[in-house]
């Protein structure tokens, strides 16, 4: 049975219209010492499924991922991870400024949801030792 970390992961690929193979260059990209035929951890699922969510906040989706790796490994020699990932923090961040917020991607992982806390009427707060007995507002 698929972990949680993997659930989610795939979630945000179908998404996102992220095909499996492009997870594996994500990954490959991500983590290229870890071994092929070795299946990730949940930890290792969670960090490519933050490297997904940066790719995507970056502005690509689907096919346009595994172009732009391929593009990347040609044209950047032993460098292209570093100035991939680094391409991609830059966008991303550019596309956050540039936003402010708005009109960004739909989140790609759940938000917690909690009820709003009601605002609560100011109180006196007295200093424990020393000072005025004034009152000061909260």
């Amino acid at each position: 049975m698929a972990s949680q970390a993997r659930k989610d992961l795939a979630a945000l690929a179908a998404r996102h219209g992220i095909a499996k193979d492009t997870l594996t260059l994500i990954k490959d990209a991500l983590m290229p010492a870890h071994p092929c035929a070795e299946p990730l951890s949940d930890r290792l699922i969670g960090q490519v499924a933050d490297a997904v969510s940066l790719i995507i906040e970056s502005g690509l989706a689907g096919e346009e991922i595994a172009d732009t790796i391929d593009a990347h490994r040609t044209n950047d020699g032993e460098q292209w991870r570093e100035r991939f990932w680094r391409e991609r923090l830059r966008i991303a961040g550019e596309r956050e400024r540039t936003h402010g917020g708005e009109q960004q991607p739909p989140p790609t992982r759940p938000l917690a949801v909690t009820e709003p806390i009601p605002p609560q009427p100011p109180r006196e707060i007295r200093p424990a030792s020393g000072g005025s007995d004034r009152p000061l507002a909260a």
